[in-house]
């Protein structure tokens, strides 16, 4: 959608008492992540928006995360797929959404297309890179592990590859993650400083 809109019902949402304060934060993140880039982004105002709800450590959480996460440190643009590890992605996350009344339940982890590239051969190389020489043959066994964790629903997209690909994908991480999990390991990257405020954002 386009961004002025997309603030509008967002800032609604986040300013709304019956919308808890956790999962105004993850909105608030999400807008923050899509449009930090944007010169007018209106993610200060999405902040404030929390702070007068008594949110000062959420609005920190969306700082250590646009510095964990944010587009100045990730590779490749998640949104946009401009040329980056992401490009295409995009497309493919949102193709076939049209008529889908829970658009949640259509979402596909980003692993779920690197393996599926790999398993077609069609993984770059230049953002894939491996150790040794080139294999060109087809590969049907994959071993992924993840430090800073994995989440259920890449998990779950795993037992989907394994079933409908005859492929034997392995799953590994550090631990399993969900959304506070998450947010609480970004939180032990950027602890909090005495006498920091986050009126930077």
């Amino acid at each position: 959608g386009d961004h002025s809109t997309m603030l509008k019902q967002v800032t609604e949402l986040v300013s709304n008492e019956s919308t808890s304060l956790e999962d105004a934060t993850r909105l608030v993140m999400l807008f923050m992540l899509r449009f930090e880039s944007n010169s007018n982004s209106g993610v200060r105002s999405l902040i404030n928006a929390l702070r007068k709800r008594g949110g000062e450590a959420e609005a920190r959480q969306v700082h250590n995360l646009q510095r964990f996460a944010g587009v100045n440190v990730r590779k490749g643009d998640l949104f946009k797929g401009e040329g980056g590890a992401t490009s295409n992605i995009t497309g493919k996350l949102f193709k076939g959404l049209k008529g889908v009344e829970n658009v949640y339940t259509q979402h596909q982890p980003l692993l779920k297309l690197i393996l599926e590239d790999l398993l077609r051969g069609r993984l770059r190389s230049n953002l894939f890179p491996t150790l040794g020489p080139q294999y060109d043959g087809k590969v049907t066994t994959v071993v992924v592990f993840v430090i800073g964790g994995v989440t259920y629903e890449e998990a779950y997209t795993v037992y989907q590859l394994n079933s409908t690909l005859k492929s034997q994908i392995v799953l590994g991480g550090t631990s399993v993650l969900n959304s506070r999990a998450f947010l609480d390991q970004v939180e032990h990257a950027f602890p909090a400083q005495q006498g920091a405020n986050t009126a930077d954002l």
